[in-house]
């Protein structure tokens, strides 16, 4: 038996759901019994996050002419950075910056804050070498803090505070960003994503 184009549209056309239209190809094919329906598949759900964020900005074109580096998109998130006892937490926007090692923090926010300056030591980023100085610090997400980062600040500094990769791995997380949504959700670094 040859099937045409329109016999097969029709058979489409005619089934209601997948069970159906299994049935009328069966009759088309003159089964005798109708085709297995093959198992369902199942989708892996995400556990829930410790928590999810909106972002402020997601796509916004920010660019570094001083390095001549293309435009990139970006990811900001409000956050509250504190330090050591004394100190004055402070809600501040930062950058997502999966590129950045480091949490960097300007020394004005770090005065601002309290946070406690550290051994000086030479890092390497966008704008070549310079001098940065040890500090710890306690960041808030949502309802969520996480304390004792390592980060460091950085004089002179004029840039967003950066969110680095170290902020992740110290405090046993993973994120999801979707861009589409908006949406940083965090996650305890065992979940596989």
């Amino acid at each position: 038996m040859s099937a045409t184009k329109t016999d097969l549209l029709n058979i489409l056309n005619l089934a209601a759901d997948e069970h159906e239209l299994r049935a009328w190809i069966c009759r088309w094919l003159g089964c005798e019994t109708p085709l297995p329906t093959p198992p369902p598949t199942t989708t892996p759900s995400l556990p829930q996050p410790l928590e999810v964020v909106t972002l402020q900005t997601f796509g916004d074109e920010m660019a570094f002419p001083a390095v001549g580096l293309s435009p990139v998109r970006a990811g900001i998130v409000t956050v509250t950075i504190g330090g050591s006892a004394g100190s004055q937490p402070t809600d501040t926007a930062m950058l997502l910056d999966t590129g950045s090692f480091s949490v960097v923090v300007s020394d004005k926010l770090a005065a601002t804050v309290g946070l406690p300056q550290g051994q000086a030591l030479q890092v390497n980023g966008v704008n070549g070498q310079s001098t940065a100085y040890e500090t710890t610090l306690d960041i808030t997400i949502g309802s969520h803090t996480w304390t004792n980062i390592s980060g460091v600040i950085m004089p002179g500094y004029q840039g967003m505070p950066l969110i680095g990769i170290n902020f992740w791995e110290q405090a046993g997380l993973a994120f999801f960003l979707n861009p589409a949504k908006l949406r940083l959700s965090i996650y305890p670094d065992a979940v596989e994503l």
